[in-house]
This record gives structure tokens, sequence and C-alpha cells, in this order.
């Protein structure tokens, strides 16, 4: 019987059962991969950190009435980051931070925010919404309800998109008066306007509202008393 060569690791034919020499290790590639890997976490972790990229956001050539009473800015730019306005003025006078973003306001008029402190507005909720954002549509961001609110007043915590912010003074406080809405308290008395207001302050209303005098004629069943006692207890 002829044996049947076999090939080893040494490159020699042998035959029969000659014991083989060892080959080489076949462990070396991943030791490799390993040794280079922990080299480039050696190397990223020595390097500084990248520089984050700019989320600044420059809003140019409107028209600018910056309610100061000064003169309007043509060509302006106002720079905002973090949610702030940190640079107004004109264009040429801004200075934009590499990777800011720009916004093109040509052909617009940029001005403060209308703040409305004496309106009244719809006690219902989704009409109240509506309103809130129409006001917003014309410039207005927050508009103050005086005196007539007997609604629940939790919404003025509420985000609501794209609509003004909601403030309101309750329920007003005033001496009787025929022919006038009865939805304000009328009070003849200290203790009644000292209640009054202790009501309002549990609905944590914005502010106090008191009526010193009618439309046309002072209201003289309310004395300057009553007015006093309103605001030391406010």
């Amino acid at each position: 019987m002829i044996a049947t060569p076999r090939i080893e690791q040494t490159g020699k034919t042998e035959a029969g059962s000659a014991k083989p020499r060892p080959g080489p290790s076949r462990c070396w590639p991943t030791a490799a991969i390993l040794a280079v890997l922990l080299g480039w976490l050696v190397l990223q972790a020595c390097m500084p950190p990248p520089e984050p990229a700019s989320e600044a956001v420059v809003f140019r050539g409107a028209l600018l009435i910056d309610g100061d009473g000064g003169v309007t800015v043509e060509d302006s730019a106002f720079l905002v980051a973090e949610v702030r306005f940190t640079q107004v003025g004109p264009a040429s006078a801004v200075d934009f931070p590499d990777g800011s973003r720009t916004v093109d306001l040509s052909g617009l008029t940029v001005m403060p925010a209308i703040i409305d402190t004496h309106t009244h507005l719809n006690q219902e909720r989704e009409a109240l919404i509506a309103d809130l954002r129409d006001r917003a549509r014309f410039g207005v961001s927050a508009a103050m309800s005086l005196g007539r609110d007997t609604r629940d007043l939790s919404i003025r915590d509420e985000e609501i998109l794209g609509a003004a912010r909601f403030r309101s003074a309750g329920v007003g406080i005033t001496s009787p008066e025929p022919g006038r809405s009865e939805i304000p308290y009328w009070v003849t008395t200290v203790d009644e306007a000292r209640e009054a207001v202790r009501e309002q302050a549990a609905r944590r209303v914005d502010i106090i509202k008191s009526n010193p005098s009618s439309r046309h004629v002072p209201l003289e069943r309310l004395p300057l008393v009553g007015h006093s006692s309103i605001l030391s207890t406010v």
C-alpha cells in the first residue's frame, strides 16, 4: 500500500505518521487590529474637542423700529443666539458669527411686540384662543383682560402656539352702579372690598382692578377709605 502524501506547514512532504512541525500562531491579526484600535482611541482622546456649530441666527434687511423713539433703521440686522437678542442695529454694525444662519427680511417691518394692557376678552376657551391668535397676527404679544373674567384662569400657564399671552384682573371691584354690568363686585363697605380682594387673590389674578368712579361722575358710595383698603389688602 502506498501512503498518501500530506503537505505540512513546513512545506515538506512526509509519508506515514511523521509528526508535522507546529506552524505560526493564527492570533496575530486580531492582536494587530486591537493595537491599531487602541492607538486610534488614544489619539482621539488627546485631540481638542471640535468647535461646536454656531446656533446663532441673523435676521437682516428689515425696516427696524426699535421702540426707543429714535430714527428707524432702513437696512437692519439683529442677531439671535440661545433664544436671546444679542445685537440689534444697522446691518453694517452687527457682527455675523462664523457659521450663523441668515434670514432675509427685506421688505418687512420689525418692531417690538405690542402689549395690550386694557381689553375685555372672550369667556369661552376656544373663542379666547382664537382671539389671542388674532392679536398675535397683529403684533400683540400679551393682552390683559380687565374686570369681567369669571372663567377658569389656568389657560395663562399654557404655551399656545401662535397666540398672544393671556393675563387677567379677574373680576373688578366697584360701587353699585345701576345700568352697568353686575359681573364686577358691587361693594359698599371696607370689609366687602377687602373680601373681594381676597377672593381674587385666591384665583391668582395678575392685577386687582378697582373703579374709583363711574363713566361720568365720581362714585360717592365707596369713599376713598374703601379704595385705600383695597390697596392695603393687595
